[in-house]
Formats: C-alpha cells, sequence, structure tokens
C-alpha cells in the first residue's frame, strides 16, 4: 500500500530522530571511553609533585637564619690605564695588586676542603677590590658574600685576571677610548657568551671567538680555566667530555669543598641531578 505523503514524513521523521539518538549515544559512549587511565596518572603526577613541592618547603623552612646586617666595602679606584703597557699578570701587578685565586680561596674562604681544589693548575688572577663585598669584623670570612664572574681579563700569554663590576666599567672605557693597535695583548671576554658558546659546540671544545674586546691574537683560553671560572661562580652545568673537572676536583675533599661552596651562594637547588653532582658521584 501507497502512503501518502505526509505520512511518509511522519515517518522518516521517526526514523532521522532515531538515527540522531543512537548517533548521541555513540558519540557519548566514545567520550566516556576517552582517557579512561588518563586521571589516574595525572593525580599521581599531582600528587608526586606536591610531595616535592612540600620537600623543598621544609628545606627553605630550615636554612632560614638570621644574619647581622652587612655594610658593602668601598672599592678603590686603582687606574687600569697601566694595562696598555702590560702583557702579564706580573708586569700590572706592580700598580695594581693582584692573588692568585688558590690563595684568594685560601685566605678568604673559612672551608679547608676548598683548598684540596687544584685552583694552582689554572692561571687565573684576582684583583684586591674582587674580593671586597662586605665589610669585614674581627677577620671574618666573606662566605656567603663573594662575588660572582661576568667579565674578566686576558692577556695574550693566557693568564686570566677576574674584576670586580667597576673594574669592569672602567676597563670598558679603557677599550673604547684606545686604538686596538694598543691593545693586542689583550681580550676583554664576557663568561656568559663563551659558557654558551661552548656548551652548542661538540665536546669540550672551546668557541676560538668569544665576544670580547681588543686584540688576543696568541692567547687560548685553555678549558681547565674556564672550567675553574664556572666551579668558583657555582655553576653545576658541565660537557660530559671535560676532563677538567676530574683534574681540578681529585679527591673527595675538594668535591666536599665545591659542593660547600655552591650552596653558600646559595645555588644548592641546582646539585641534584645536575652535571657536576653525578661527576663527583661516579670519580
Amino acid at each position: 500500500m501507497k502512503l501518502k505523503y505526509s505520512e511518509q514524513l511522519v515517518v522518516s521523521g521517526e526514523s532521522s530522530q532515531d538515527n540522531t539518538v543512537e548517533l548521541k549515544e555513540k558519540i557519548l559512549d566514545q567520550l566516556d571511553s576517552f582517557g579512561n587511565d588518563y586521571e589516574m596518572h595525572v593525580s599521581e603526577c599531582n600528587d608526586q609533585c606536591e610531595r616535592e613541592m612540600q620537600l623543598e618547603e621544609v628545606e627553605e623552612e630550615e636554612k632560614e637564619v638570621m644574619i647581622p646586617m652587612q655594610h658593602a666595602e668601598e672599592e678603590v679606584r686603582l687606574g687600569f690605564n697601566a694595562i696598555i703597557n702590560c702583557d702579564s699578570i706580573a708586569k700590572l701587578s706592580k700598580s695594581i695588586p693582584c692573588l692568585h685565586i688558590s690563595k684568594a680561596v685560601k685566605n678568604s674562604l673559612s672551608m679547608k676542603e676548598l683548598n684540596n681544589v687544584k685552583w694552582s693548575f689554572t692561571k687565573i688572577y684576582i684583583t684586591a677590590n674582587f674580593l671586597k663585598t662586605v665589610q669585614r669584623c674581627n677577620n671574618s670570612n666573606i662566605d656567603n658574600f663573594i662575588r660572582h664572574v661576568d667579565m674578566f681579563l686576558m692577556f695574550a700569554c693566557g693568564e686570566i685576571l677576574l674584576v670586580s663590576d667597576y673594574e669592569a666599567d672602567e676597563l670598558l672605557q679603557i677599550f673604547w677610548e684606545s686604538p686596538t693597535k694598543d691593545l693586542k695583548h689583550l681580550r676583554f671576554v664576557n663568561l656568559t657568551a663563551v659558557v654558551a658558546k661552548r656548551n652548542i659546540m661538540e665536546g669540550d671544545k672551546l668557541p676560538k671567538e668569544p665576544i670580547f674586546l681588543g686584540g688576543w691574537s696568541t692567547a687560548v683560553l685553555r678549558d681547565i680555566d674556564l672550567t675553574a671560572i664556572q666551579l668558583f661562580n657555582g655553576e653545576t652545568t658541565f660537557p660530559t667530555s671535560s676532563k677538567s673537572l676530574s683534574i681540578l676536583l681529585d679527591t673527595d675533599a675538594a668535591k666536599v669543598g665545591i659542593k660547600y661552596m655552591i650552596f653558600n651562594r646559595g645555588l644548592g637547588h641546582n646539585w641534584n641531578c645536575s652535571d657536576l653532582e653525578r661527576i663527583c658521584r661516579d670519580y
């Protein structure tokens, strides 16, 4: 029997409605099946993150200590114009007091284990102003107030001089105002740029052209000197192929000392799972 047009519409409408309901139910079922196990993993991850945050808060609470008010020590303008005629630390020290980093660490920092780091293998020197951070009372140390190295002066013979920010400003003016031919025996190097370039290169190769001012046509920045400066700064990231760390930190006492310096700088949160922590543990 042939249905009328109106009856066909009713049947068609009912069929379409049934299909829509069925499709809707399938979509809902499919949505329910998505991420059935995902919520459990997220919960575990959140719990772990929460425990780590609680642990960090506890550690921070444990390390909160009261220290007396400190007063900055005023730096003395030494006059770096003499560097134009100096091609070594020996010549410069006649007008500007300089100290090898091994002696500076021994005289200024209290932890004796730091003396076991092979600072003596480096060609790094420090100005008197670099060590002036806070005023000392009764021969107190500056363990908690050591400067960070930002810029350093390098001579053609490979010797390095760490300078304070105040001295760096003075040196920049000299480098900008002096003819390049007068500074061929010097380079004023940016530590951050050198480390960044070294880290993106293969192995422990050093960049041939670090960010610098001046000539420096013959000097070579040794990996052991750069590594020692990084350790002094409290850095914990190093190339895995670098052999300098095993030379500088060849004893357990040296490893303890360098860990002390890192935590004293307030950088202890970088120690766990770092390259330095792994190297100190494995060797």
